[in-house]
């Protein structure tokens, strides 16, 4: 599901860049793309509810994330000297959720039900539905504009042996992963194949849509300057 692309009048100074995680995986991405940003922690109960289809979840999730720091932004900026000048800003929200045969797969939390996860995706297909939502709050101090995106990967596993299985979940420790697995780690090893538009969904963050909604903001690494 992709909405139209807001685009925003560029100024001189690109806005401010905020991602609403905390997770160093996601942020590594950003990194990489020589992107210069801020890292905030929403506060934000992550909830799963029942009979919702993962699309719907991984992106009510994202834009909860997102909306979160919006709106602690707002108050922060109210409370502000209304002679100080508030920059542009751009809040990216992200949030995946795995699902195989139509049942979400949450996060294991223990070594049991890691294994647990595990032994039932072995020799089978598990999506990743990654959702994405930007939020541009403008100097004005206009209502936000918002854009919200849905990606999904595939990955198959491979036929899995228990003793592999245990292995892994010793070495990788992915008990705080939906999947039971660290596609940035030892995760690659347990597949046999993949479908997919932009592998670094798997790992969290559509990264290549991002990159295209952070153009329209005026937002580019390798823009001349």
């Amino acid at each position: 599901m992709r909405e139209p692309l807001a685009m925003i009048d560029k100024t001189e100074t690109s806005p401010q860049l905020i991602l609403a995680s905390t997770s160093p995986y996601r942020a590594e991405m950003l990194a990489k793309c020589g992107l210069s940003f801020s890292q905030e922690s929403p506060e934000y109960i992550e909830q799963i509810v029942a009979a919702e289809a993962p699309q719907a979840a991984a992106l009510r999730l994202a834009c909860g994330k997102a909306r979160t720091i919006v709106n602690s932004l707002k108050r922060h900026d109210g409370k502000s000297d209304s002679s100080s000048q508030i920059p542009a800003r751009v809040v990216i929200g992200c949030d995946q959720v795995a699902c195989l045969n139509g049942v979400i797969l949450g996060k294991p939390g223990s070594e049991s039900r890691a294994i647990e996860q595990l032994t039932v995706c072995s020799d089978e297909w598990v999506s990743f539905h990654t959702g994405l939502f930007v939020s541009f709050l403008s100097e004005n101090g206009l209502e936000p504009t918002e854009t919200s995106y849905i990606e999904e990967f595939a990955v198959k596993f491979r036929l899995l042996t228990a003793a592999e299985i245990e292995t892994y979940i010793a070495m990788d420790q992915p008990l705080d992963c939906a999947g039971s697995f660290k596609a940035e780690g030892l995760g690659l090893t347990l597949f046999e194949d993949m479908k997919g538009r932009d592998i670094h969904t798997l790992y969290g963050l559509p990264l290549l849509q991002l990159l295209e909604i952070l153009r329209g903001y005026g937002i580019n690494p390798i823009s001349p300057r």
